[in-house]
């Protein structure tokens, strides 16, 4: 643990590698999906090395459970925050679709299929993608707005990318 507080980045790893079963364990009954049980846990390890100086000693296993099941109940209320604005989001561009008499033609059927798409990613890849792409929000802004780190928010955008090609494709081949 010393050489871990004197900013020796190979011994964190090796925490990292360590206690990141049990740091998982803590947060996927918490989160409603594996994906996101590995962002909470990302998120945790990157909270604890932010402040490894305020560890007082004792048991950095229970510190760092604290710290993993803190990130886990962000994540679930970030969850469903955003599941209440993707409903309200969807609902809207119903109502507004109704109300300029827009005929259902194919620029309206893609960007119906895009928004269910959206509504499928898990929730913070939803969130994230929503705030960069609608919002026209930075990784930076998204990091902030989140309470998550730049990094959570990269890995979050590329997942929800990938997620929605893999099943945007399989529509237009099916």
């Amino acid at each position: 643990m010393a050489r871990v507080l004197a900013g020796d980045k190979e011994a964190y790893a090796f925490l990292v590698n360590e206690y990141s079963g049990y740091v998982l364990a803590v947060v996927l009954p918490v989160v409603p999906s594996p994906a996101e049980a590995e962002d909470a846990a990302q998120e945790a390890f990157f909270r604890a090395y932010e402040n490894l100086a305020d560890f007082r000693g004792g048991s950095f296993k229970a510190w760092l459970g604290r710290i993993a099941l803190n990130c886990a109940l962000d994540s679930r209320r970030r969850a469903r925050r955003r599941a209440a604005l993707f409903a309200r989001m969807a609902q809207e561009a119903t109502d507004l679709d109704r109300s300029a008499g827009t005929p259902a033609g194919p620029a309206t059927e893609e960007r119906l299929t895009l928004t269910a798409l959206l509504a499928r990613l898990p929730p913070q890849q939803k969130e994230v993608a929503y705030l960069y792409y609608f919002c026209e929000l930075s990784y930076q802004e998204i990091a902030a707005r989140l309470g998550i780190s730049k990094k959570t928010v990269e890995s979050s955008l590329y997942r929800a990318r990938r997620w929605l090609r893999a099943r945007w494709q399989g529509k237009e081949e099916g």
